[in-house]
């Protein structure tokens, strides 16, 4: 049976026993609803307990075997296979699959784009040939009003930091995920870029505003739509993420 998927990171639970296990994983079979696997590095002892008392298997860190791991594997962290137990609060490991996974990737990347081409207005109104152009198409201000180099650059490191948030809080097996500082973070982004979206469209969209034509063309076509997809690809990874307190009740 060829292995499709490779766990480092298994436990094999028998009763009141358990055991750190790798396993390899083939096909999955829908009509049973079971996966075709090996277990390794099981003990004898609970070798032959298997076969006697119900036993289960956690999963969790699976990567697929060939492949090594790609760029997204590497930024955000294995893909995980099952949940296991959780604290209560903590982040929930079963929450970064493959669409968490997907969302927090394109999220960050337009994050950190963002904070790039704001790095690069420093400088230079690239793509536009005049600062004049850049003002009136991308700030929709007059160019004397334009806002200062270190306020661009500041805009540009905390652009920066939420492409960060955004892949931490993606990343069950970090511990910072479940901080207060990243979730609330990733919360702030969530809505400050739906707020300026949001906002945006209803301005640009009925001229309410003194920004120039050129500016209320992007502003609809491109801008406001970007932060809105931007910060609900956002709002998805957190809300995904975080799994609901348990209660005590559902503890005893």
């Amino acid at each position: 049976m060829a292995a499709h998927l490779r766990c480092d990171d298994a436990w094999l639970l028998v009763g009141d026993q358990q055991i750190a296990v790798k396993v390899d994983l083939g096909l999955f079979l829908p009509d049973t609803g079971l996966w075709g696997g090996v277990l390794h590095h099981v003990p004898e002892r609970l070798a032959g307990a298997r076969r006697d008392a119900e036993a289960q298997l956690r999963l969790r860190n699976c990567l697929r075997r060939g492949g090594g791991m790609n760029l997204v594997a590497w930024v955000l962290g294995p893909a995980e296979c099952e949940e296991g137990p959780r604290r209560p609060g903590a982040v929930s490991t079963a929450g970064a699959g493959l669409g968490v996974r997907a969302a927090a990737a394109v999220a960050s990347a337009g994050l950190l784009a963002a904070g790039a081409l704001h790095a690069v207005w420093v400088f230079s109104p690239w793509p536009l040939d005049s600062r004049a152009e850049y003002a009136a198409a991308v700030v929709g201000v007059e160019e004397s009003q334009l806002p200062s180099r270190p306020l661009t650059l500041a805009v540009a490191g905390l652009l920066g930091v939420a492409s960060w948030l955004v892949v931490t809080g993606a990343r069950p097996a970090n511990r910072l995920a479940a901080s207060r500082l990243v979730r609330g973070g990733l919360w702030t982004i969530c809505g400050v870029l739906s707020m300026r979206g949001l906002g945006d469209l209803v301005v640009s969209g009925f001229a309410l505003g003194e920004a120039p034509a050129e500016f209320r063309h992007w502003d609809l076509l491109l801008y406001s739509p970007l932060c809105i997809v931007l910060g609900g690809l956002t709002g998805y990874v957190t809300a995904r993420t975080w799994s609901r307190r348990i209660s005590p009740r559902s503890q005893a």
